[in-house]
């Protein structure tokens, strides 16, 4: 869930988690066997300090961003309306109460907030007209 609000590219977790599972299995592992199950409990728990850290000691101040829609989904089987917006290089889907407002809707807007370690965290996401 984190990483789904943090605008941060998918290889920079991938490869801070690696390197950290890596080191500490080559140091905890006792056996063999043990080195694989010991690299992905590790790298999965690195990561979710690093989440857990850029969310919890975030700057506070949130900016909005106005996004340009790029797609339009209607509801459909389970899943709500939503519109698809670029931000940051990352595809971010916002969305819509009904299908009335994502037809209506012109931008969407995103309120982010700068994390510890440089990376936006998105706080809320809306959609509107004008």
């Amino acid at each position: 869930m984190e990483y789904d609000r943090t605008l941060v590219e998918w290889h920079i977790p991938v490869i801070a988690g690696c390197i950290a599972g890596l080191l500490a299995a080559v140091f905890f592992a006792k056996r063999a066997k043990q080195f694989l199950p010991m690299a992905f409990v590790t790298a999965f728990a690195f990561n979710a300090v690093l989440f857990f850290l850029n969310d919890v000691f975030s700057d506070g101040k949130k900016v909005a961003f106005k996004l340009t829609i790029n797609a339009r989904y209607p509801h459909y089987g389970k899943y709500g309306p939503s519109a698809a917006v670029k931000f940051h290089e990352k595809n971010y889907s916002v969305k819509a109460a009904s299908n009335e407002e994502l037809k209506q809707a012109s931008y969407a807007v995103i309120t982010v907030d700068e994390g510890l370690f440089g990376y936006y965290i998105i706080r809320g996401e809306r959609l509107v007209k004008y």
